[in-house]
């Protein structure tokens, strides 16, 4: 559901993080698909190695 503009300017006060839905869910998606690689590799990352694997994946959505 979106949020107002007032709702942000709330939760900007209140020190929160605000992000549109499509970008919260987009890194669950990455990290899944990464995941998925990892089972079919047969191989694992450690969290720095996924942390940046999305971070690249994140920086390729938003250009």
């Amino acid at each position: 559901m979106p949020t107002t503009s007032e709702a942000i300017e709330t939760l900007r006060s209140a020190r929160m993080l605000h992000a549109p839905s499509k970008v919260a869910n987009a890194q669950g998606v990455a990290v899944s698909g990464l995941e998925m690689s990892q089972n079919s590799l047969r191989i694992n990352w450690d969290r720095r190695e996924v942390d940046q694997r999305l971070k690249g994946i994140i920086k390729g959505i938003h250009v």
